[in-house]
């Protein structure tokens, strides 16, 4: 072998040897989809002060920021289920024509279910 090529090869060596003893970069994860994702639900029941259940009331999920996270009405047995509720913490405000509006704070946990009950009074005219 010529001296100029084993000089060359080498100085050439060592950084081949030194790029292949490095690791490689970690695999980047992917970002979860929806069926990867923790989610949960929350059972609304509103009724008057005499129990009786309230519909049509106005139900709203809203988060910290004030952002509506997911709305529904109650129907004729005076509830309402609202589905696919990231885990966290949250607002439910709820409001009827003629009663004054009710607000309760809840977390919820992933892969449970919620449940809150509403007691709505009379508006005071």
């Amino acid at each position: 072998m010529k001296p100029s090529l084993a000089l060359a090869l080498l100085t050439l060596l060592p950084g081949l040897a030194a790029s292949a003893q490095q690791p490689p970069p970690p695999p980047q994860e992917a970002a979860p989809d929806q069926s990867q994702r923790k989610f949960s639900s929350l059972v609304v029941e509103v009724k008057d002060e005499e129990g009786k259940p309230l519909e049509n009331a106005s139900v709203s999920l809203d988060n910290a920021g004030g952002t509506t996270e997911r709305a529904g009405s109650t129907g004729e047995s005076g509830f309402v289920q609202l589905i696919l509720v990231k885990a966290g913490n949250y607002f439910v405000r709820v409001r009827l024509k003629g009663y004054a509006m009710g607000e309760q704070s809840v977390h919820l946990e992933a892969d449970k279910r919620g449940e809150l009950v509403f007691v709505l009074k009379k508006a005071q005219a």
